[in-house]
C-alpha cells in the first residue's frame, strides 16, 4: 500500500526508523477506521452496547499486540501497536480519539498481524466498559495524539491501570521512552527523521503519571 511507511533506511539509525515508520502506519489505520462521523458519539454508543452485552460484573481484559515495521535484530527497538479488549470490544487510541471495534480490528492494518499479534489475558475487572471511557476521554481527545508522547501504548497502560491497577510491560514501551528522551534533549528524532515527527501542541499538558494517579484515586461505581 501506498500509505505505507518506506522500507528502513541504512542511513538512519534502527530506532529513528522505527519511530518513522510507526508513526505513518498508525496515521494510516486511524485513517482507515475513521470516518466523517462523530468519534465521540461512536465511541460511547458502542462503550454503552458492550456494557449491556455484559452478563455479570466481572468482565474479561486483554491486551492486544502487534510489532509495526521491519523485524529488527534488537528487540528492544522494536516499535508495537497495542489495544484493549474488554469483552470482545476492542479499545484503542489514535488521531481519532479513542476509537471503538468488535474484535481487534486496529492490528488487521499492520502487515505483521496476524501472524505475530498476541493477545495477552490481563485478568477481569469489575470495571465497566462505559466507566473506563467515561474516565479516560478527557485525557485522550480527538487530534491530541503525539507518537513519542501520547501514542496507541499511553492509552493501553492508562486503561489497565484504571481497570485492574496493572501496567503496559516495560518492553511494549521501550521504543517510546528512547524517542521521547531523544527528542527532549536536542530535536534529535524530528532533525534525523526529516521533520516527519513533529511534536503535537495538544499533547503538551499530558502527563501519563498524573493520569494513572487521577485514574487509581477513581472509585468505581
Amino acid at each position: 500500500s501506498s500509505r505505507i511507511a518506506r522500507p528502513i533506511c541504512p542511513s538512519r539509525p534502527a530506532c529513528v526508523c522505527a519511530v518513522h515508520i510507526c508513526e505513518a502506519m498508525c496515521r494510516s489505520v486511524v485513517e482507515d477506521m475513521c470516518d466523517n462521523e462523530d468519534t465521540d458519539d461512536f465511541a460511547a454508543a458502542a462503550a454503552a452496547a458492550a456494557e449491556a452485552s455484559a452478563t455479570s460484573r466481572q468482565r474479561r481484559v486483554q491486551l492486544v499486540i502487534t510489532p509495526i515495521g521491519p523485524w529488527l535484530p534488537l528487540k528492544r527497538l522494536q516499535a508495537y501497536h497495542s489495544s484493549i479488549l474488554i469483552d470482545d470490544f476492542e479499545y484503542s487510541f489514535g488521531i481519532c480519539g479513542i476509537v471503538v471495534a468488535q474484535g481487534a480490528q486496529s492490528h488487521e492494518y499492520f502487515p505483521r498481524s496476524p501472524a505475530e499479534t498476541q493477545i495477552v489475558d490481563m485478568g477481569t475487572t469489575q470495571r465497566s466498559a462505559k466507566e473506563m471511557y467515561k474516565k479516560l476521554r478527557p485525557y485522550f481527545r480527538k487530534n491530541s495524539y503525539d507518537l513519542l508522547r501520547k501514542n496507541c501504548n499511553s492509552f493501553s497502560d492508562c486503561v489497565l491501570c484504571y481497570l485492574s491497577n496493572a501496567r503496559l510491560p516495560k518492553a511494549y514501551r521501550t521504543l517510546e521512552r528512547m524517542g521521547k528522551s531523544a527528542d527532549k534533549r536536542s530535536g534529535f528524532v524530528r532533525a534525523i527523521s526529516w521533520g516527519q515527527y513533529m511534536p503535537n501542541p495538544q499533547a503538551d499538558s499530558f502527563l501519563a503519571k498524573s493520569v494513572r494517579s487521577s485514574l487509581l484515586a477513581s472509585p468505581s461505581k
